[in-house]
């Protein structure tokens, strides 16, 4: 062997190792997966990461992080050369909406959960405010009733009012038992029709008042004594439409001024009116008393329901909507916690390429991590 052997030697070897370090220190590894059983010396226990490793290579102490979602960086904490911790916040993208959504989640949790309350305890305030509503609706229907009676009563005033004052003034002896008109008519049967009419118009009169005098009619009973009425209402319009048509075909004269009969016509008119009034009021109050007794009812049950308790399968029931309520929230939570890039190691950041405005929306090294103690 030469003396030159052991010289070639000497510098192959400083070459090759020359080379090493050029590979080594001269261009930045590649980007490559890395496996969390890699990095798991560096984890911290009970520590939440929320990070993506872009590169941490075999045997070389550089971490490499990115966002694992696409979004707007909102806030930058480190810089090159900082020294960072395992939990440490590195970076955050924008995340008002998620927070929103969050806290909009959150306070969907406390309602379910004061609903299960309300359910276990008996819903004390339900009851309270249930009770309550009941002297409401209780209170509708005995004024529901008090104005059915007093509508049923003036049904009569207006009936006696347009017999005995709008029409008996075209008649003689109208209450006797042989009235006669002011006007005799050329054609004698219609002129019957209508007395004898009159005089059993008088007698459905004078049977009403008598019924209401012994029927004692209260707010109490009203609602049974309407179709009574809308029968006497209905029989005497009868008369005055047939005595309307009578003097429609009247024509004046000497005895029957033009004046008198534009009078007469308008009284029929009036009171004919006066009991189509009479009769929709009647309709209307008794819709009232119906709308009011049925609120009761229905008031009466929810009392009732909330005093004797939830029953199991409620129970369950609601507890399965606190439940679902909470998955809702800690679901909003973790997309919330992944819009924050934390530090997986503790180390000194060797390259920070985020900044505010930046928006993400591929894969690549943001921030990298020289492990250090």
């Amino acid at each position: 062997m030469s003396a030159d052997t052991p010289k070639k030697e000497i510098i192959a070897v400083i070459c090759f190792s020359a080379l090493a370090l050029m590979i080594f220190y001269g261009r930045p590894p590649a980007l490559t997966s890395a496996s969390a059983a890699a990095l798991a010396p560096w984890q911290p226990q009970k520590t939440l990461i929320q990070a993506k490793v872009v590169s941490a290579p075999a045997g070389q102490r550089i971490v490499r992080l990115s966002f694992d979602r696409k979004g707007t960086v909102s806030k930058v904490y480190v810089h090159e050369g900082d020294r960072v911790t395992p939990g440490q916040k590195l970076a955050e993208l924008d995340a008002a909406g998620l927070i929103a959504q969050m806290h909009q989640a959150a306070a969907g949790v406390k309602i379910e959960q004061a609903k299960l309350l309300d359910l276990k305890n008996g819903d004390k305030i339900g009851t309270r405010d249930a009770a309550s509503r009941m002297e409401s609706v209780r209170a509708t229907l005995d004024g529901a009733r008090k104005n059915l009676a007093i509508v049923l009563q003036d049904a009569y005033a207006k009936s006696d009012d347009a017999v005995r004052a709008k029409t008996d003034q075209f008649f003689v002896m109208a209450k006797g038992t042989n009235p006669s008109m002011v006007y005799s008519l050329s054609d004698a049967g219609p002129q019957a029709d209508l007395l004898s009419a009159r005089w059993l118009v008088e007698r459905e009169l004078n049977a009403w008042k008598s019924s209401l005098d012994s029927f004692g009619l209260s707010s109490g009973n009203a609602l049974s004594y309407v179709s009574v009425t809308e029968t006497y209402l209905r029989q005497i319009k009868g008369f005055l439409d047939m005595t309307g048509s009578v003097l429609n075909n009247i024509r004046a004269n000497d005895t029957l001024t033009i004046t008198n009969l534009h009078n007469w016509r308008i009284d029929v008119f009036t009171g004919r009116t006066n009991l189509t009034t009479a009769l929709r009021d009647i309709a209307a109050a008794e819709a009232r008393v119906k709308e009011a007794q049925a609120g009761v009812t229905l008031q009466e049950n929810d009392l009732t329901a909330r005093q004797s308790g939830a029953s199991d399968a409620q129970i369950m029931f609601q507890e399965g909507k606190v439940e679902e309520a909470q998955a809702k929230s800690e679901a909003f939570q973790s997309e919330v916690d992944k819009m924050a890039l934390m530090s997986p190691v503790r180390g000194i950041v060797i390259r920070q390429n985020a900044h505010v405005g930046m928006v993400i929306s591929g894969v690549g090294a943001l921030i990298t991590i020289q492990p250090a103690p």
